[in-house]
């Protein structure tokens, strides 16, 4: 058969096939059309399930016995539907290392000390997403809780948080501790250990070291900003990776923490204050990062992230990615540190 015949064949039959080509990518268009599955015994279980219903559908319409078989589908279905949830919810990589939570208008931040269990710098608002994130990274235990200083947008979500994991201590801002709120009451009242924390403390828990940045003394300033400035600063060690947290630091704290750190090279900073427009340059000009993060939620009332801030920190990072365009941020051990998140993010 001479080659020009054989090409005009596939013409033909490519001709054939494009209708069902066609029919396949709008079906897979169609909501509901892709379907995540876990790893592991419960993703093998699910796919399984799946394929058994087809094949007994199938064989039940040639054989006539199509009562007893969708009897026995209803039954499977029955047990199945309690897993629907696990099986549709997004499920976070197996190596993650470092996790900015998308929680919304506010900060959560996990980081991997062992297997199971994490360091947890905030906990996001209230009824948020916060700890949903937990879960969706397999987090059963809380090795140290940092909340960094006390504001609803960080501390919110704790009574949920204490009510499906274990919290082994805590750290908490002198801001905190001056006037009690109703994270200390719930922490206090689960038995949790506190630690009222200020500059150099210092905690080593499972692959996680933790040293405190800030704040330098008791001194709490007034309103929400004298707040902000009493955030607890760290900076932590995991698996060779560092990640400077540097909380809802304003101006003042900013500039303060700047005349004491020195210039600094990690690889993750979190931007304070969810990219508020009160960024100091002095201290920003310090700081080199291969990833910074800005914790913030989309189309908030307060105007975060600023432009100005997206240039400043934007300028002093490999890349710059925000948790309301990419979601979670997660940090990955090897050379690609960022995942799960857009390119072109940066500042």
């Amino acid at each position: 058969m001479s080659a020009p015949l054989a090409h005009l064949l596939a013409m033909i039959a490519g001709w054939c096939t494009w209708p069902v080509d066609a029919a396949a990518r709008a079906a897979a268009q169609l909501p509901g059309a892709e379907l995540s599955v876990p790893p592991g015994a419960i993703g093998a279980a699910a796919s399984g399930l799946a394929v058994a219903i087809c094949v007994a559908l199938t064989f039940a319409a040639r054989l006539k016995l199509r009562m007893p078989v969708l009897a026995g589908v209803a039954v499977l279905a029955a047990i199945a539907v309690p897993l629907v949830p696990r099986l549709v919810a997004p499920h976070g990589p197996g190596d993650w290392i470092v996790v900015a939570c998308d929680v919304g208008q506010g900060d959560g931040m996990l980081l991997r000390s062992g297997p199971r269990s994490a360091v947890l710098i905030d906990v996001g608002p209230e009824d948020g997403p916060g700890p949903a994130c937990l879960r969706r990274y397999g987090v059963t235990r809380i090795d140290l809780l940092i909340i960094t200083h006390p504001h609803a947008d960080h501390e919110g979500a704790l009574p949920q948080v204490l009510g499906q994991i274990p919290i082994t201590q805590a750290w908490i801002s002198p801001a905190e501790n001056e006037e009690p709120t109703a994270a200390t009451r719930a922490l206090e009242a689960s038995g949790v250990p506190i630690t009222v924390v200020h500059t150099g403390a210092r905690a080593k828990v499972g692959a996680v070291t933790v040293t405190a940045l800030a704040p330098d003394g008791d001194a709490v300033g007034e309103g929400s900003t004298g707040l902000n400035d009493a955030s607890i600063a760290t900076l932590s060690t995991v698996e060779g990776v560092t990640v400077l947290g540097l909380g809802d630091l304003e101006r003042e704290g900013q500039r303060e923490l700047a005349r004491r750190l020195g210039p600094i090279v990690v690889d993750v900073v979190k931007v304070p204050h969810h990219g508020s427009d009160r960024q100091e340059p002095e201290l920003a000009a310090l700081v080199s990062a291969r990833v910074a993060i800005v914790s913030v939620g989309a189309h908030n009332t307060y105007g975060h992230p600023s432009p100005d801030a997206l240039t400043l920190w934007g300028a002093r990072a490999g890349v710059l990615v925000r948790t309301d365009a990419c979601g979670d941020v997660v940090i990955t051990p090897g050379p690609a540190l960022v995942t799960s998140c857009p390119s072109g993010m940066a500042g």
